[in-house]
């Protein structure tokens, strides 16, 4: 056993470590009645007490959950039942070695199928209440860090006095309709025991088979421990060595060996080797002062110096900014402070990372330890260990959810109590891929949303305090302060993005930008490899540099990485095996500004063609899930439009994006892919070619009914927006109605039965268009139609669940509906009361 005891203690010091309370562990505990808590036969004759009926020997050699059916049969048993059984399982006595056991170690978590009350006893006894939870609750929407005790039964004091059965695990019905394979607290307990060092099972023989279910398998085998006192047999114990390894010991003798190994090694909440892959961040002790060129390179090519950021936290001169105090950071900062996971989520080029940082640097000025990945994914997850295991108050930055989920799993369900995960991620990817259950798998709980695309309050006055200290106002550095807000908040809508993409596009700065560039002097291979790393990096985040040397060559990636030179260092950086964009945005500027259209999508489409020949970071589509029918993966995502707008002028380039998706089918199987065709559908509509684009949709429908399991939900919601549109552009009153019911008959469909989506409340955002163009060719039943139309698709926008990022969606279709149904005699009233 001294093996599993040092197992366990190590685990306790990285802050991973499960006990596991069986009935055993209760027999010493004393109840309200001044008794041992019962089980098995006790149990049994217990309940017959409690209704007051003298059980037969044949009564007895029922099943425990046969007997609890009968006692809880009717009302007045019930109620007997239920009271007897809340004196029974009261406690009011523990042994001291129990009290240590429970309370002395920092467990992880402690998980029991007892329905008593010993583990609130022991921490009530030593004046430090814990928040417990029944798994037959319902799974609280936080379910905060310090959650430190389950009852996988029930417990009696969260028992409902009339509806016992309902809130225990009692009697066969509950135990038949309360599994906990499958559910929340169920996925809990399986997260817990397989990223912990060493779980200990005390005075349990895994006589639930919900719990066996989900101990199978050779993962958990090494480091789950059974303690089921000197005397268990070898039938039982064979049965258990199937889940872990037995041994012949009592829960206090476990409790005294876990005392002495404690006492001597104690536990080291600190990394016990050199950080490789995350940065421990401190406070240095000369502040750095920023320059022009440091906010230029800031601004411009997102890259930023945490020694600067530093200062700009430790004083605040006139004039003298390098990021900005944003008025929303002192929420960011609170929720930390009362234990909350943080998501800092924009779309490209809002200021994210500058965000995360002075995030950071301001909890580290409050006391906190503060560490931060320095980007490589892999070698971050193999050191989450060494950091949950830290004392005290500790932050850890990733600049990156869905690039750095591994990592982000690993530390979120072996942390202490104390350690909180702050990343950032695209609005994009976070709406698309990061939901409840993402969070729950990566150990989060709690988790505050920070949506940063806007500059609140005082906020644009800040930013313009940084500009002027850049120079980098360009043709508009005469403007007075007052118009230079206006520029801000109503030409570029007080995005940070809108903001930069303007100013880097006048004439001093785009030069200055290209001056740089053409002093690179780039050969063909380097060229090729930059454009081809910048196009991913921008679409799919960062990527690994050994798949694009298999995507480019080798000698491309050698000849690219052994040059170095400001512009490169403030474009981009590769850390370990890793590229990555200091700025996106930027990134997005350059390949859309700095190189000709017809030169990036050759390079993207030659990738591509290579990627699915060779297999190269595609997954093929299942379509079993929501989240298989979008474009996450590479290189699926580099010929999705909305992501070719990134690094493509497609309004003036329309004839070269075609170019590109004729292109890239060549020689591969993407015509059996019905979203490609969409996309190509999509790209066709954006030019204006509706004959077209109209034929590619009938391929995607086409494709699609070839493809088992196929949802048509986008392709569908494209041909109604197409409908739409031509109600408009026809000059054919029929026609125009004819296309207006069809459309309406797709987007009332997913507006009542898909309403988290956001698409039929883009596409109806179109509707007043037709009465516009139409309605004095249109009978009286036709506008009536119509205006019963707006009704329903106003109506629906009203309670959509659509995602934060696309809200704004859904607000635009309420004001230009509500707008619509005015200005045709619409009372005010109704339209409220929709």
């Amino acid at each position: 056993m001294r093996q599993f005891v040092e197992q366990v203690v190590e685990s306790l010091s990285r802050g991973d470590a499960i006990l596991f309370l069986g009935a055993g562990f209760s027999m010493q505990a004393k109840n309200a009645l001044g008794k041992a808590i019962p089980n098995g036969d006790k149990l049994k004759r217990e309940l017959f007490n409690a209704i007051g009926e003298t059980p037969t020997d044949s009564d007895l050699e029922n099943e425990l959950t046969t007997i609890a059916d009968y006692c809880l049969s009717d009302a007045k048993k019930s109620l007997a039942t239920a009271d007897h059984m809340r004196k029974l399982f009261t406690v009011q006595g523990l042994e001291d070695w129990q009290i240590e056991l429970v309370t002395k170690y920092p467990w992880r978590r402690i998980y029991t199928t007892n329905y008593d009350n010993a583990v609130e006893f022991a921490f009530d006894s030593r004046n430090r209440p814990i928040a417990s939870y029944s798994a037959l609750e319902v799974y609280p929407a936080n379910l905060p860090q310090n959650a430190l005790c389950i009852h996988l039964n029930g417990i009696f004091t969260h028992a409902v006095k009339d509806h016992a059965d309902a809130t225990l695990r009692l009697s066969f019905g509950s135990y038949a309709s309360n599994n906990l394979e499958g559910t929340r607290w169920g996925d809990l307990f399986e997260r817990d025991v397989s990223f912990a060092g060493a779980t200990a099972f005390i005075g349990y023989r895994l006589a639930d088979l919900d719990v066996a279910r989900l101990l199978v398998g050779d993962q958990t085998r090494n480091t789950v421990g059974f303690l089921n006192g000197t005397s268990i047999g070898s039938i039982a114990s064979r049965r258990l060595e199937n889940f872990g390894r037995v041994f012949a010991a009592t829960g206090e003798m476990f409790t005294e060996a876990l005392r002495k190994e404690f006492s001597t090694v104690g536990v080291n909440r600190s990394p016990k080797r050199p950080l490789r892959y995350f940065e421990h961040i401190v406070q240095p002790s000369i502040p750095a002062h920023a320059n022009d060129q440091d906010r230029f390179a800031l601004l411009m090519y997102g890259h930023l110096k945490t020694e600067l950021v530093h200062g700009d936290l430790a004083r605040r001169l006139p004039g003298d900014a390098y990021t900005i105090d944003r008025t929303d950071e002192t929420d960011l900062l609170d929720a930390v402070k009362k234990g909350y996971d943080i998501a800092i989520v924009s779309r490209l080029g809002n200021g994210k990372t500058v965000a995360l940082h002075r995030v950071g640097l301001k909890l580290l000025a409050a006391g906190w330890t503060v560490f931060q990945s320095k980007g490589d994914a892999a070698g971050t997850t193999s050191e989450c260990s060494e950091i949950s295991g830290y004392a005290g108050k500790v932050a850890v930055l990733f600049d990156g959810a869905i690039a750095n989920e591994q990592a982000i799993k690993a530390l979120g369900n072996q942390r202490s109590p104390d350690l909180r995960i702050i990343f950032t991620e695209r609005s994009s990817k976070y709406d698309a891929r990061v939901s409840d259950k993402w969070l729950e798998d990566c150990g989060i709980t709690t988790i505050f949303e920070h949506r940063l695309d806007v500059l609140e309050q005082d906020d644009p006055d800040k930013f313009i305090s940084v500009l002027d200290s850049a120079g980098l106002w360009g043709r508009r550095a005469g403007m007075d302060p007052l118009a230079k807000k206006t520029f801000i908040t109503r030409e570029c809508r007080s995005e940070i993005s809108s903001i930069l993409l303007h100013i880097v596009k006048s004439a001093d700065i785009s030069e200055r930008v290209k001056q740089a560039l053409t002093a690179e002097a780039l050969s063909q291979n380097e060229r090729t490899f930059l454009i081809l790393a910048t196009a991913i990096s921008v679409t799919s985040g960062a990527i690994n540099t050994s798949t694009l040397a298999r995507l480019s060559s080798h000698t491309a990636l050698n000849e690219f990485s052994r040059r170095r030179s400001d512009f490169r260092s403030h474009l981009y950086s590769i850390r370990g095996t890793t590229f990555a964009l200091n700025s996106a945005l930027f990134g997005s500027y350059f390949l859309r500004e700095l190189v000709t259209a017809s030169e990036v999508l050759g390079v993207v489409a030659a990738a591509i063609q290579r990627a699915m020949r060779a297999g190269i970071g595609f997954k093929p589509r299942r379509y079993d899930n929501e989240d298989s029918y979008f474009s996450h993966d590479f290189p699926s995502s580099l010929y999705v439009f909305r992501n070719l707008q990134l690094f493509v002028d497609t309004t003036k380039n329309a004839d070269s994006v075609s170019w590109f998706f004729e292109e890239i089918r060549r020689g591969t199987n993407l015509e059996e892919d019905p979203l490609y065709w969409l996309q190509y559908a999509i790209s066709r509509f954006f030019a204006r070619d509706s004959e077209r684009a109209m034929l590619y949709l009938q391929n995607a429908y086409g494709v699609a009914r070839r493809t088992p399991g196929f949802l048509t939900f986008q392709i569908d919601n494209q041909y109604a927006r197409y409908l739409v549109d031509s109600c408009a552009a026809t000059g054919d009153p029929t026609e125009a109605y004819e296309a207006f019911v069809e459309a309406h008959r797709i987007i009332a469909d997913q507006a009542v039965n898909e309403s988290h989506r956001h698409y039929p409340f883009k596409v109806a955002q179109g509707y007043p268009d037709v009465l516009v163009f139409h309605k004095h060719q249109l009978s009286e039943g036709q506008v009536t139609f119509i205006l019963n139309a707006m009704k329903l698709v106003l109506s629906r926008a009203k309670i959509a669940s659509v995602p934060l990022d696309r809200r704004k969606t859904v607000e635009q279709c309420i004001r230009k509906l509500s707008r619509a149904l005015r200005r045709e005699g619409v009372a005010d009233a109704e339209i409220d009361s929709l």
